[in-house]
């Protein structure tokens, strides 16, 4: 009786000291295998929108880039991500909102600024205006300097091109990063005398003015980014 009595407790010992057992979760596996698919699916989308559009491209990654950077998420932020560029307008070229990567307010940098043309004349103010391609109003995000085909296009600051490139809003364009987390993009650009990774001096010429892009003819469109917010550049030029 005793002997059974030990082999009892040495059973009750040897299940008391087993790991416990892993609960299975219904539908683990085939949520796993859901987000893997729409993963593939996305980063597949992003790469068709840069083979044809990159400007559309830009348009999606720099806002999330600016939104997941913040120290507040929501816990679901490629969602919430989403419906906020939907709703700003972000999606498409015939935009009727302000995108909500770009300020009202002016910036003024703490350098100063070299002007991208030997002579500034404003055609298009920055902020809201009367679309020129459409109906409506529409959210500028730069201000339009009149410049005839070939006037030469200079680089605000020192700095290095981020981008040399084309899309279809801005044709022939170039983005260059200055230092305290500044940034110019010039646009309509007729040729490109830079490419992507080439440092600049200030007034260094980047190319001519042009009429690529969406345009209704020749001029430059100049955009100021702090942090990669637009901002209204016109104090900053002196304008």
């Amino acid at each position: 009786m005793e002997a059974k009595m030990l082999e009892e407790r040495r059973e009750e010992t040897r299940q008391a000291l087993k790991p416990p057992k892993e609960e299975k979760i219904p539908g683990k596996g085939s949520l796993l295998r859901m987000q893997i698919i729409l993963t593939g699916l996305l980063v597949g989308a992003l790469a068709v929108i840069g083979q044809f559009s990159p400007g559309l491209l830009d348009g999606i990654l720099t806002p999330y880039r600016e939104y997941m950077s913040r120290e507040t998420l929501n816990p679901q932020p490629i969602v919430r991500f989403a419906w906020a560029w939907l709703e700003e307008g972000k999606g498409g070229s015939g935009q009727t909102k302000k995108p909500w990567n770009y300020s009202e307010e002016s910036y003024i940098p703490t350098q100063t600024l070299h002007s991208p043309l030997a002579a500034l004349w404003e055609t298009s103010n920055y902020g809201w205006r009367e679309n020129p391609t459409g109906e409506g109003d529409d959210f500028h995000t730069g201000i339009d300097l009149g410049a005839g085909e070939g006037t030469p296009v200079m680089s605000a600051a020192d700095g290095v091109v981020v981008k040399a490139t084309w899309s279809n809003s801005y044709g022939n364009y170039v983005v260059v990063a200055h230092q305290d987390h500044l940034t110019t993009l010039y646009a309509h650009m007729q040729y490109l005398f830079v490419r992507t990774g080439q440092p600049v001096k200030a007034g260094q010429v980047l190319g001519t003015s042009g009429s690529t892009g969406n345009v209704t003819g020749p001029h430059l469109h100049f955009e100021l980014l702090y942090r990669e917010i637009g901002y209204d550049p016109r104090e900053a030029l002196g304008l």
